[in-house]
């Protein structure tokens, strides 16, 4: 299957996108002309900010007490997005004020709120489908992307980004890409809850850390992941095309 992609790619096609590093790879991967890929990243809108009224409501409305620390994970609930050490993690912090909010449904949610029960953590607050994922970024403290067999750039993390949040990410995939450890996140080993546990423990307890990362996190974003600079790259690879087919 991978083969008869790239004979496709490279008959029919004259330039692709590629959305990270780790996609390239992925094409490279199906025997696809690396000439004929293009790497750029995806960008996105910043995510609406709301006021203290509003946030309050939501946590309140989460049963998120105050000065609770917010980590959320922002994800189709499959298996390969994580939840499972993240149920991990959450059980090694339970002497901590922390609260896990996993946002999103999908077809593993049922196993995966089965384990929250069977370990009765009442630190996680399952949402389900959240239309409005503003709600979400703008309570939370740090976001956690622990995702070990799909994630070429994730919508979320750069969502998150937008509002200075910083990243507890998985070594997998683009994350490592768009998660500089130590900068604007720290980027753990995938599959190691206990790894993803002592990257927030750490954040938890370090204010000045978590404050330079978010400062990083927007920065990060407003330099590389913008809507605007993804519709600009896009232009660009289009305009070269364009040129080309010409020629001289």
């Amino acid at each position: 299957m991978k083969q008869a992609l790239g004979f496709l790619n490279n008959r029919l096609s004259d330039i692709i996108i590629a959305i990270s590093p780790a996609a390239c790879d992925n094409l490279t991967d199906t025997g696809t002309d690396p000439q004929k890929i293009v790497t750029m990243f995806n960008g996105v809108e910043p995510v609406r900010l709301i006021d203290d009224n509003e946030r309050n409501a939501i946590r309140t409305l989460l049963g998120i007490e105050d000065g609770q620390f917010v980590c959320a994970i922002i994800a189709r609930l499959v298996p390969e997005k994580g939840h499972m050490y993240v149920l991990e993690a959450a059980d090694l912090l339970r002497d901590l004020p922390i609260r896990f909010v996993i946002a999103g449904a999908g077809p593993f949610e049922s196993e995966v709120r089965a384990a929250a029960a069977a370990r009765n953590l009442s630190n996680c607050i399952f949402t389900g489908f959240i239309k409005d994922i503003a709600t979400i970024v703008n309570i939370m403290d740090v976001q956690v992307n622990a995702s070990y067999g799909t994630e070429a750039s994730s919508l979320s993390l750069l969502e998150g980004m937008s509002l200075g949040k910083p990243t507890v990410a998985s070594d997998f995939g683009g994350n490592p890409h768009h998660i500089t450890d130590g900068d604007n996140g720290l980027v753990v080993r995938q599959h190691d809850g206990k790894a993803i546990a002592d990257a927030i423990r750490m954040l938890h307890g370090d204010p000045e850390l978590l404050a330079h990362m978010g400062e990083s996190s927007l920065k990060t974003y407003n330099a590389r992941f913008t809507a605007a600079i993804m519709a600009a790259n896009i232009e660009s690879v289009y305009r070269d095309a364009i040129v080309q087919l010409r020629g001289p």
